[in-house]
């Protein structure tokens, strides 16, 4: 089942395996430097947009961006300079499972922008905002859950959005699926955000 409300949902930095001990997790996922947008770049030293810290995690790039890791940090910078989208994805996508808990954590190190987290499908673009896209969804930092058509949901051009706490730096942000269900949920600091359980597209691949 999803993490309970006010409850801690992690025992440390483990980007995975947080709720069901069972077989529907994909362990030691980072991000993919063969799945970013070209205008973001992977590095260890330069540390200017966004750190991912991970444990068990490997992940995917738009070729703005450029990916490199160290033991347990990554790092992915805007090289382009531009306000357009990236998006980068992990190595591993969502096992195919009829049961368990997807589950992955992102830490803000630092931020010069939005940021959003979340799932998206294989087929949405790199320089795309994951959220906008059908089949996707996200967590953004400026405080919105984004691709959840659900009752009480406002719109911005079409874009289903729900208001939610905003996020930045120093702050861990998870997000998980329950793979029997196909519910997605959000995470900030190990608490589990409202609303939970949202429902996804269950054509979405």
């Amino acid at each position: 089942a999803s993490p309970k409300p006010n409850k801690k949902v992690v025992k440390g930095s483990s980007s995975s395996g947080n709720a069901e001990p069972n077989a529907g997790l994909t362990p030691q996922n980072q991000w993919n430097p063969e799945a970013c947008d070209p205008c973001l770049t992977l590095s260890e030293t330069e540390r200017r947009l966004m750190i991912v810290e991970y444990t068990e995690a490997d992940w995917a790039c738009d070729p703005c961006l450029t990916l490199s890791e160290t033991e347990r940090l990554m790092i992915a910078e805007n090289t382009k300079g531009d306000w357009g989208c990236r998006s980068v994805f992990a190595v591993e996508s969502i096992p195919n499972k009829e049961s368990g808990i997807f589950y992955y954590e992102v830490k803000i190190s630092a931020i010069t922008a939005s940021v959003s987290i979340g799932l998206a499908t294989k087929e949405m673009p790199l320089d795309k905002f994951v959220g906008y896209v059908k089949g996707t969804y996200s967590y953004d930092s400026r405080g919105y859950f984004w691709g959840h058509e659900v009752a009480g949901c406002s719109h911005l051009n079409k874009h289903p959005f729900i208001k939610v706490p905003k996020f930045g730096e120093g702050d861990v942000v998870g997000c998980g699926v329950n793979l029997e269900k196909r519910q997605i949920f959000y995470t900030l600091n190990g608490e589990l955000l409202e609303p939970a359980g949202l429902p996804i597209d269950h054509d979405a691949d």
